[in-house]
């Protein structure tokens, strides 16, 4: 041991001559040296100055070349304590491909994380396709330094071809776990599907499915995206609709359709009635998209009223589109009080801006009327404009308000239909239409043209409402007793009442069915419990306990 030290001395001072004894030539033959320690690949030796000694007198110490940290490089400490160093702190900085290292959750929690590099490509396939980016953006050159520099060093870049492929696999992978998915719900289908053209121009259909799976949360998966070609006749559509429901195995699953208020799909929901299998009644299987209908019935209402709405756009539009008039309506806002903002002028073709732009206006009423008369401004909106703004923004508040929750997605939405008519036609009544022409005007629209549309309540709409807990059957004769005094009119209710009915021989029907299963599902297990060795020695030990007993 004492001739190994001896050697690490004479080793260290002929690399380093400027410390310790000078450089000593050998003479004669002397021993193959040692191959240096696996350490030095991570430290290098350096002289410091010996804080015990004073100044002049030197140390050689071992510097570590990521940390920077300074340990002792004696010849009599020898080198474990470098090499147990190099080990630890290479992998904080640099990571091991197989080494596990902690990292935090999404919520928070500790976890062992291991790079994997085809989960790595899995994960790049998905951002691609989520993010909607090309495929060649792996390729860029700021995407592999991105990656490779702030992620993973041991990420291996991947071609844009290998993304392409690495894509259809995962499409095959999901378009297989949603079939499965989709043969094992328990209950029925809605369906939802929408035709337009683009700018190419090509015709594309798109369809939806909603339905509960097992552990009843209400689940929606777009099963088809794809172009159409001509004709696009409702015949066309409902063929097209067929083959898809065929390929995913859900014909016989179909419980509604919801459709745009058009002529085609009229046809089409008449063609897809004779096809389909229905579980009660062909009256359940169309539904007119309640969304579309507003939508038509608010286009009216603002044409009606389009003058009047332009004129208080165009002040606004003298307000902001200029930066010393902004500034000086900021400092107006400020003066009053109130948090200054740009107001938004509406869209042509969406009335919810309209009703948008009249909410956030109405707030700054004080300071844009005082703001255009100190302005001397051509037009400026005087108490009763405002008073009848306030009017159009009730109007269109239910309306707004109607149409945000029918476009839910993950909740249940036939049941909130009847309620929100009843609060349509309530402001229809508290809402008289003589004071102001532009009110009397939009009324005149919207009002006729509400009543055409909702005077046949489709019948889908009623049976939810009544399986309402909240309601039943005395909540829904309430509201559809409003709904049709607003109407002027009488209403019957032995249209629900057989659908009731039915509803109540295909709920039985289901019941036994599922009732058959679960028999024949626990027979099953009964027996395997049985054939089961282990159950077997159990049931022999019980009953020889019993028998000492």
């Amino acid at each position: 041991m004492a001739d190994s030290s001896a050697d690490n001395v004479f080793r260290a001072d002929a690399e380093n001559p400027s410390v310790g004894s000078p450089a000593v030539d050998e003479v004669g033959t002397s021993k193959p040296k040692r191959k240096p320690s696996a350490a030095w690949d991570t430290f290098d030796k350096i002289s410091v100055q010996d804080p015990t000694k004073p100044a002049g007198y030197f140390k050689t110490v071992a510097k570590c070349r990521f940390c920077g940290k300074e340990l002792t490089a004696n010849s009599s400490s020898g080198t474990s304590h470098l090499i147990r160093h190099a080990a630890e702190c290479t992998r904080k900085i640099v990571g091991s491909k197989f080494q596990s290292q902690l990292s935090r959750t999404s919520t928070g929690q500790l976890s062992n994380f291991s790079f994997n590099q085809v989960v790595a490509r899995r994960e790049t396939v998905k951002y691609i396709i989520k993010t909607e980016q090309p495929f060649s953006r792996v390729e860029h050159p700021d995407f592999e330094e991105w990656i490779q520099k702030a992620f993973g060093p041991q990420f291996q870049p991947i071609s844009h071809n290998t993304v392409k492929r690495d894509v259809e696999k995962l499409y095959a992978e999901e378009k297989t776990d949603l079939l499965v998915t989709l043969s094992n719900i328990p209950g029925r289908v809605c369906l939802t599907s929408d035709l337009w053209t683009s700018n190419q121009p090509l015709c594309y259909i798109s369809l939806t499915a909603h339905f509960i799976d097992a552990n009843w949360i209400l689940q929606k998966r777009i099963i088809c995206f794809s172009d159409l070609d001509a004709p696009h006749t409702g015949q066309a559509m409902a063929t097209s609709i067929i083959n898809q429901l065929q390929n995913w195995g859900i014909y016989e699953k179909i419980f509604t359709i919801t459709l745009d208020n058009a002529s085609s799909n009229d046809v089409l929901a008449r063609f897809l009635e004779r096809c389909l299998p229905s579980c009660t009644t062909s009256k359940l299987l169309h539904v007119r998209c309640c969304c579309h209908i507003l939508n038509l019935i608010m286009q009216d209402g603002l044409e009606a009223v389009k003058p009047f709405i332009e004129r208080i756009k165009q002040c606004f539009i003298y307000i902001f589109s200029s930066t010393s008039r902004y500034q000086e309506f900021r400092q107006a806002c400020k003066t009053a009080g109130l948090r200054s903002r740009k107001i938004l002028t509406d869209v042509r073709h969406r009335w919810n801006s309209t009703y948008l732009m009249i909410e956030a206006a109405l707030p700054y009423k004080n300071v844009i009327s005082t703001y255009l008369l100190q302005k001397n401004y051509d037009e400026e909106i005087s108490f009763e404009d405002w008073a009848c703004l306030e009017m159009i923004r009730d109007l269109f508040k239910v309306f707004y308000n109607a149409t945000v929750c029918f476009s839910g997605i993950y909740y249940a939405t036939s049941n909130q239909v009847l309620l929100h008519l009843f609060h349509i036609c309530d402001v229809f009544n508290q809402h008289p239409l003589e004071p102001f022409t532009p009110k009397r005007k939009n009324g005149e629209a919207v009002e006729p043209k509400f009543k055409i549309h909702w005077e046949t309540i489709p019948i889908i709409f009623g049976l939810s409402k009544i399986m309402d807990p909240r309601f039943k059957m005395s909540g829904f004769d309430f509201l559809i007793e409003c709904i049709y005094q607003c109407f002027n009119g009488p209403h019957s209710g032995s249209d629900y009442m057989k659908i009731l009915v039915k509803f109540n021989q295909f709920y039985k029907l289901c019941l036994k069915n599922t009732s058959l299963k679960e028999r024949t599902l626990k027979v099953k297990v009964v027996k395997l419990v049985h054939s089961h060795p282990h159950h077997h020695n159990r049931m022999t030990k019980r009953g020889k306990q019993s028998r000492c007993d």
